[in-house]
């Protein structure tokens, strides 16, 4: 990447707690040099998050803005961070995820050896990523079809070059749901991905994941809508043929199901536990 620059669109939503730790993990990069400017997109945040960003001071040879905006949704507020972003390359991070120290160094120089790469991920948390349906690799490029049923990669973990975003019109301001799975999908589907099998995102610090009881990725039911809307956009566009709709439709409502059924069990195993003490 010499010569280039990378964005960072950070949305915030009621955040003061978290933002502080995850502006610290993108400033603290072994290449931060690389980072030409940091956009923070306030959506409407009625708690002490505005007051805590302006605490964040002006670091030597970094941009760092500030976009204050009503509650919109994250897609809107990512949206608007893409179309001030300046640089030829947009890297996303959530508000309650920090990079590992080495995420933009070890991305950048996959990214040097690889010159047709256009979007590239890696690991959250220490998980290794299945790629489609039973297959691991160290990094490498992976089809459209492989990234849909395993639902990556996880936002925070992503650089793209800002062209191939904005070509696909950035992040659906109608979805809430699995839009980051709807843009990096098709982006995917015309320049390939490319995944590292590495951690270097701290997901969510707590954050629970799908099937759980709090934040974005506990409302399964909204999750599953966002998914069915996805796989018709696949298929519009001819990543999927009808068989395939088919199938990876069938498929994810068993997904559903199977989320339904642990969400049920983990009520019933917490109502078990409080009655035996």
């Amino acid at each position: 990447m010499k010569d280039k620059s990378i964005s960072v669109i950070i949305p915030v939503y009621n955040c003061e707690k978290e933002i502080i730790n995850c502006v610290e993990s993108v400033l603290g990069q072994s290449r931060k040099a690389l980072i030409s400017e940091i956009i923070i997109v306030n959506d409407g945040s009625n708690d002490g998050t505005l007051k805590t960003l302006n605490k964040i001071k002006k670091v030597d040879g970094i941009d760092i803005r500030i976009i204050n905006q009503s509650n919109k949704g994250v897609s809107c507020a990512r949206n608007a961070g893409i179309n001030m972003a300046k640089s030829e390359w947009i890297a996303f991070i959530d508000s309650d995820d920090s990079w590992h120290k080495n995420k933009l160094k070890i991305q950048e120089q996959y990214i040097d050896s690889y010159t047709n790469i256009s979007i590239i991920g890696a690991n959250v948390n220490e998980k290794d990523q299945i790629i489609g349906w039973n297959k691991k690799i160290s990094a490498g490029f992976v089809e459209a079809k492989d990234m849909i049923v395993r639902s990556f990669p996880q936002t925070s973990s992503v650089i793209a070059r800002t062209e191939a975003i904005k070509e696909f019109g950035g992040f659906d301001p109608k979805q809430s749901y699995c839009e980051d799975m709807n843009l990096f999908i098709k982006i995917a589907f015309k320049y390939k991905y490319f995944h590292i099998n590495k951690q270097l995102v701290c997901y969510g610090n707590g954050k629970p994941q799908i099937g759980g009881e709090k934040g974005l990725s506990a409302d399964i039911k909204k999750m599953n809508a966002g998914a069915k809307k996805n796989l018709k956009d696949f298929h519009e566009i001819g990543i999927l043929n009808n068989r395939e709709y088919i199938f990876y439709y069938l498929f994810n409502e068993l997904k559903y199901m199977r989320r339904i059924m642990k969400k049920i069990g983990r009520k019933y195993n917490e109502s078990w536990n409080y009655n035996v003490k």
